[in-house]
């Protein structure tokens, strides 16, 4: 019986002390995606705006109608929103970032007027179906100070346009 007992106690702990180590293994995957790209098909163009004692803000919407204006302010013009157009790799997720503009008068630098922007993206819309180009339209507010200084403004808006 002390043999049984033994050989059952060796055997016992020689397989506790074989199972030391152990290994596992875990496929590794990469993906290489295509760099996510822009381009301007349109510029945005508030066109002119009569210069009044209170201002007002002018509009520029994304859906394509016309711009909103203050009655006092609005002459006939043309004006129109931006086009951009996006290359993404298949099946991703972008995101737009348009950080706020100050146009400044072409004559004097120190007279200033605000751009805030929107885009026609929404969730669930800015996602490549593929490696083709999708577009979307960028508008903005500009406000227009009380007896804004005559002239012409201009500005270079930022669009940009990352993986998510």
């Amino acid at each position: 019986m002390k043999k049984i007992t033994f050989i059952l106690f060796a055997l016992i702990t020689g397989t506790t002390f074989a199972q030391r180590e152990a290994e596992g293994t875990a496929t590794v995957n990469a993906l290489i995606v295509s760099p996510i790209t822009i381009s301007t098909t349109d510029n945005i163009d508030f066109g002119k705006i009569v210069r009044t004692t209170v201002g007002g803000v002018v509009e520029i919407p994304t859906n394509g109608d016309a711009r909103t204006i203050p009655g006092a302010m609005d002459i006939t013009s043309t004006s129109n929103a931006a086009t951009f157009t996006v290359t993404a790799e298949e099946n991703t997720t972008y995101g737009v970032s348009i950080p706020q503009l100050t146009l400044k008068n072409t004559v004097d630098d120190s007279k200033t007027m605000i751009v805030d922007f929107t885009h026609s993206l929404s969730e669930g819309n800015n996602t490549s179906s593929g490696n083709t180009a999708g577009t979307f339209v960028v508008g903005g507010k500009l406000t227009v100070g009380g007896d804004q200084f005559a002239g012409s403004y201009d500005g270079t808006a930022t669009v940009t346009v990352s993986y998510e």
